[in-house]
């Protein structure tokens, strides 16, 4: 509460006598056999906060909660292996561990679960399981499954797009304080065919993220500054200080904004390669909306070359996010490429694919 002056006056000096208080205590219930107490101080050697940031001696310390059977040390474990903190990454051990946790009813252990099924990491991509295992740790009321449920249905990642099922957890978690949800939400909201009063709602949800960090916030402001809407009038100019400040932050959503400011004309005139070019940037890291303008790109020769094989490979990447619309349009380019120019695309698409990554934090038990 001094680090960041919640109720209290900020006090950085307050608040590192605070912490190193709270890891001597820790340590000492640790010592006596309490797999809480071991699990919250491998976080603050993870953090650094009371003791010397040291991630393997965090590991240590879930490794032996974990083995005291504490559910939430397991993901914590879990996610020192998903990431390589303090131990040898091994994908397949961090799944074995979420599993673990999930099965004894945690709830972060199973949102895990359910991302790793949906992404297809260490495991067989299995959309139906990973729903089941979202839900499970939405039910037992995991915020990180809200905000995943949500952009499931928001994406269409494994399940048909729906809106209004996307709106409802992210309202969960945008109120539990995930900037990201509260991007997302403003983004629907603020979408054609929403109120007035919906469009100012998102305003404000839009805002507050953005002062949060959120790049999606950023983004969805500038699009609307570039475009405008029917409660809003455009302001390329804007629009492009907001690409320029998400380049800053190397977010591939600036390359996304600023290739579209490009594209439709807002920086002094419509130019289709430097367009292009900027969209490539941001697919080439991942970004399925990018993927997508790349493959209509490929196809219609708009600031590239026509090829259709790149065009299949990069409509191939951005198919598995429903919303893009990606897979109708590998159905009608697939009858115009041979076989052998299928397997360049399908190998192109394999060498380009960026890993997922499983959005978590290491916690602490608060209870």
């Amino acid at each position: 509460m001094h680090e960041h002056g919640l109720a209290v006056a900020r006090d950085p000096e307050l608040s590192r006598k605070h912490y190193v208080q709270a890891a001597e205590t820790f340590s000492a219930e640790s010592e006596q056999g309490i797999a809480s107490s071991m699990s919250n101080l491998g976080f603050m050697y993870a953090q650094g906060k009371g003791v010397k940031q040291d991630a393997a001696k965090a590991a240590e310390s879930f490794q032996r909660a974990s083995e005291h059977g504490f559910g939430m040390a397991k993901v914590n474990l879990g996610l020192c292996h998903l990431n390589g903190w303090g131990v040898e990454r091994d994908e397949k051990a961090a799944y074995d561990l979420f599993r673990a946790a999930a099965d004894a009813g945690n709830g972060a252990g199973a949102a895990c679960v359910g991302q790793m099924l949906r992404e297809g990491l260490a495991v067989t991509a299995d959309p139906q399981e990973a729903l089941r295992y979202l839900g499970q740790a939405a039910e037992i009321g995991d915020a990180g499954a809200w905000y995943e449920l949500g952009l499931g249905y928001d994406l269409g990642l494994g399940v048909d797009v729906d809106k209004e099922e996307a709106i409802k957890w992210y309202t969960l978690a945008a109120a539990d304080g995930s900037a990201d949800a509260q991007a997302r939400l403003g983004a629907i909201l603020a979408s054609p065919g929403r109120s007035e009063l919906e469009f100012k709602k998102a305003a404000t949800l839009l805002d507050f993220a953005s002062d949060q960090g959120s790049d999606y916030a950023d983004y969805y402001r500038g699009f609307l500054q570039l475009y405008g809407s029917r409660w809003q009038k455009p302001n390329p100019i804007s629009a492009r200080l907001i690409a320029l400040s998400l380049q800053d932050r190397k977010s591939p959503l600036g390359d996304r904004l600023l290739a579209r400011i490009f594209d439709h004309g807002g920086a002094g005139g419509r130019d289709p390669k430097r367009a292009a070019s900027l969209f490539l940037k941001a697919a080439l890291a991942g970004d399925a909306e990018s993927q997508l303008e790349m493959g209509i790109r490929c196809e219609r020769s708009d600031g590239v070359e026509r090829d259709l094989v790149e065009a299949y490979a990069w409509l191939s990447l951005a198919a598995p996010v429903r919303v893009t619309g990606a897979a109708r349009l590998l159905d009608q380019l697939r009858p115009q490429l041979n076989l052998e120019q299928l397997r360049r695309a399908e190998s192109l698409a394999r060498e380009r694919r960026v890993p997922s990554r499983l959005s978590r934090e290491l916690q602490l038990d608060e209870k």
